[in-house]
């Protein structure tokens, strides 16, 4: 039995050998809005041990969602999610680089679907955003290649509202 502290919402977790990753968002007070987290953990027989970890850092006072994972051949993790304000996706070494992403417009009300890359260790290896216009969130991802994967998502725009599907390359 593992717990992962209070005021975590988890969105998606997949098994990938001996890793387990858990992706969602987390609240540290009533004043912040949610933050990304992901986190990875070593299966061994009975035990749970977690391996590395990975919080947004907030630079706008905006909303971080992890929505969705999928576990690369490599022993790597490709997560996506949404986000509607400025803010930086670390690295399990919190003394490394972060990947920047904007607020998707001026205003603040429109959200912006991600995806980022991790390898097995934690070390963020890319990170891109839709840029796509209006609020678009992404719900799921499937491998179509080494490099190539197929999101699938929802998308606002001029008042409709619609699934759409895109295909991406993961390597930056």
């Amino acid at each position: 039995k593992k717990s992962l502290e209070k005021k975590f919402f988890v969105s998606d977790m997949k098994v990938s050998g001996d890793k387990l990753f858990i992706v969602g968002r987390s609240l540290k007070s009533k004043k912040e809005k949610e933050n990304f987290f992901l986190k990875s953990f070593k299966l061994k027989g009975q035990k749970i041990k977690q391996s590395w970890a990975v919080r947004a850092k907030d630079s706008g006072g905006g909303r971080e969602v992890g929505t969705s994972l999928l576990p690369l051949s490599d022993g790597g993790i490709l997560v996506g999610g949404y986000f509607d304000g400025t803010w930086e996706l670390g690295q399990s070494d919190p003394s490394k680089k972060l990947a920047l992403f904007t607020q998707p417009n001026l205003l603040g009300n429109e959200f912006d679907s991600f995806i980022a890359r991790y390898d097995s260790t934690g070390n963020l290896s890319s990170a891109q955003s839709s840029s796509l216009p209006g609020s678009d969130f992404l719900v799921g991802m499937a491998a179509t290649g080494e490099d190539d994967f197929t999101i699938l998502g929802n998308r606002k725009i001029d008042g409709g509202f619609g699934p759409y599907l895109s295909k991406i390359k993961s390597d930056g």
